[in-house]
């Protein structure tokens, strides 16, 4: 070749290189977008509003695999650090096991789940709990996120703090003093996940649970004390809240008696539909508790609802307010 012809050659190999990387910067642009509306870097095959999407991310996956074995690829060091800054999984398979697993063993050696944003023994574990809360207010919202009612129980588990800001600046007695308005109002401390007038509230008894747990097997890391025991048993706060489900349908239904004066929840409400399903279940679970027959119910539960006027028996025409 003539020099003239190498520098031809160079020069279509640098637009040829320039291109890939304007490609590449396109749709890591596209993925980061994808990040902050789903709280996730999973896109989905064949995602329908940008399949080119969806094929691209598996190629960076292949091209990582290369990258890893030291064979050519498109890969890079440098992408690899802004692809795993958004969480995005490299091995699609468990990848959320693996790194609940890795904030287990954060947990047993810190004795607590607030991993630093500048993690530098697992960067990618730092980027995954801050996804974590970000999905956690999107399920919140209801709105479409990859948390799941499991993997919030498994969170919860290990003393996970969804708003961070309820450690940081807010005492143990401002959050008490809260929880104690909770019960006077609700009759209970089963804090809904889903609670709009104090979303921290609910973080907040999660961990006095978890707090409680450490206490109990004398972990001395743990911020709970006697005296804070005793001050919540002292408003019958629940220990173990594996009825939670109950109470946050509980609370539902309370909400609804607040905007519609009554707890006569119909097919009409098709707003409402998961609500009409468990104010049915009630009314079955009472049947067989007034006949003493095996039922969910209990006399505590009978007691809420009837604390909002729950209707035992609605027959058709004029409501009835007793069984």
């Amino acid at each position: 070749e003539t020099q003239e012809q190498e520098h031809e050659s160079f020069d279509a190999a640098s637009r040829n290189q320039e291109k890939n990387q304007e490609r590449w910067d396109k749709h890591y642009s596209e993925l980061v977008n994808y990040v902050e509306r789903f709280g996730h870097a999973r896109v989905p095959w064949k995602f329908p509003e940008n399949p080119a999407l969806s094929y691209w991310v598996d190629n960076q996956r292949r091209s990582h695999k290369k990258f890893e074995s030291g064979k050519p690829s498109g890969m890079t060091e440098a992408r690899v650090e802004l692809m795993s800054k958004l969480g995005f999984e490299w091995d699609k398979k468990n990848s959320w096991e693996k790194s609940y697993e890795d904030l287990v063993s954060f947990v047993k050696e810190n004795g607590h789940a607030r991993v630093p944003a500048k993690f530098p023994l697992n960067e990618g574990l730092a980027n995954w709990v801050t996804i974590q809360r970000g999905s956690y207010k999107r399920y919140l919202r209801e709105d479409l996120c990859s948390i799941t009612e499991d993997r919030i129980n498994l969170l919860e588990e290990i003393g996970f703090e969804w708003d961070l800001s309820t450690h940081t600046t807010k005492p143990w007695e401002k959050s008490y003093d809260e929880l104690v308005t909770f019960v006077n109002e609700f009759s209970h401390t089963q804090v809904p996940r889903r609670f709009p007038q104090n979303q921290g509230l609910s973080s907040w008894v999660s961990d006095q649970r978890s707090q409680y747990k450490q206490f109990l097997k004398g972990d001395s890391s743990t911020t709970i004390t006697e005296e804070r025991v005793e001050l919540l048993n002292k408003i019958n706060f629940k220990w173990d809240c594996s009825s939670q489900p109950w109470e946050e349908k509980y609370y539902e239904l309370a909400t609804f008696v607040k905007e519609f004066g009554h707890a006569r929840v119909t097919q009409e409400f098709s707003e409402y539909e998961s609500l009409v399903k468990w104010v049915d279940k009630q009314r079955q679970s009472y049947k067989r508790f007034h006949n003493g027959d095996p039922s969910s119910m209990t006399e505590e539960r009978i007691e809420l609802l009837n604390k909002i006027d729950f209707e035992w028996v609605i027959k058709k025409g004029r409501p009835t307010f007793s069984f």
